[in-house]
């Protein structure tokens, strides 16, 4: 059970797209304190449409990226371990 949480969003159905029956928009608060027209909202949501989005999903990247530098990290551990052996 939620209290005091409120979001505001647009739920686009009847898209006519063969691939997406619904899209949903949760409005920020900066369209809410401003009363953003509902024609400027549709051309925010066609303009996000239109350029794709970031449809990326940045949390096994930013694994990725740590995994790298942690074997970068061991492998000039080693390497340096191997100089002070000779």
């Amino acid at each position: 059970m939620l209290k005091g949480c409120q979001r505001k969003i647009i739920v686009m159905k009847n898209t006519g797209s063969p691939m997406f029956d619904e899209a949903y928009f949760i409005l920020s608060e900066n369209a809410l304190r401003a009363h953003a027209s509902e024609r400027d909202m549709i051309s925010e949501a066609n303009r996000i449409i239109r350029e794709g989005g970031d449809c990326t999903p940045r949390k096994p990247q930013l694994l990725r990226i740590a995994a790298l530098l942690f074997s970068v990290a061991l492998f000039l551990l080693a390497v340096g371990f191997l100089i002070r052996a000779f």
